[in-house]
């Protein structure tokens, strides 16, 4: 798997006080989002679940805070761009479906009509899929269909393999249509109820990437998900909330695991 590079644009510049390592000014591109009236907790979201996501190695655009020195008031997260220009990349994010492709199985999720996409996806990335979609059902994000990019295509001796993760606003506080819908259906059993990954995946490469979830250290999670500080509209007292929902919550990932990305969807007859 290729190490994730990011896109510089404009020229790299000196910079103005004296490096002994030859370091330069330049800019990255990035995808910048802020907490609005439909989504007042997405900065946070993002920001915790991309913490969580480095932490366990997923192959996830990093992302970090961001802050516009003409307005210091709002909260923004900037996930940085991803340089794939020249990679073949598969962008689920804005691909149309193929109405010349054969029907999928019936029960399968289709939402989109990118099922024969998504298999292909795992089966030429068996491991990262199943982490992804694992770390999916832990934080309560249900539009990965949407939020994918990968390199389809067999073709090892030209580029090298490419698959990432972007996005994760609709998840942990903001999976519903507020803080306290969200930690209702994060304490959930039955949520979510789908994937777009479900029935695709290996149960060995799905219980390993549980077994890591569990193992998740308490200081790397508070670390990950604590500020200390509000974060937009969330104070400290709502973020160690999420910590212990989330404690709870991955004692529960074998059984939806296995409901959601295991069970086989039920065919009519």
């Amino acid at each position: 798997m290729a190490i994730l590079s990011y896109l510089l644009i404009g020229d790299e510049t000196d910079l103005a006080q004296r490096s002994t390592t030859q370091a330069r000014r330049g800019q990255l591109q990035v995808a910048v989002k802020r907490d609005g009236d439909e989504n007042p907790t997405q900065v946070y979201s993002e920001l915790v679940a991309n913490r969580l996501a480095q932490f366990l190695g997923l192959p996830v655009a990093m992302g970090v805070a961001a802050q516009n020195i003409s307005d210091t008031t709002v909260s923004r997260f900037a996930s940085l761009w991803v340089a794939d220009q020249n990679t073949r990349i598969f962008d689920f994010t804005e691909a149309t479906p193929d109405h010349e492709a054969p029907a999928a199985p019936i029960g399968a999720y289709n939402e989109t009509g990118l099922y024969w996409q998504f298999k292909r996806l795992c089966e030429r990335y068996p491991l990262e899929a199943a982490q992804l979609a694992v770390f999916d059902l832990w934080i309560g994000n249900e539009d990965r269909d949407l939020n994918i990019k990968g390199q389809l295509e067999e073709n090892k001796e030209i580029e090298p393999n490419v698959l990432f993760a972007l996005d994760q606003g609709n998840s942990l506080f903001s999976c519903g249509i507020n803080p306290k819908e969200s930690i209702s259906k994060l304490m959930s059993n039955t949520f979510p109820s789908f994937h777009p990954m479900a029935g695709m995946l290996g149960a060995f490469e799905c219980g390993e990437m549980v077994e890591r979830i569990n193992a998740i250290p308490d200081w790397a999670m508070l670390s990950a998900i604590v500020f200390g500080v509000q974060i937009g509209s969330v104070i400290p007292d709502r973020q160690y909330e999420l910590y212990d929902v989330l404690d709870e919550r991955r004692k529960l990932l074998r059984e939806l695991v296995q409901r959601v990305l295991l069970t086989p969807p039920r065919c009519e007859k």
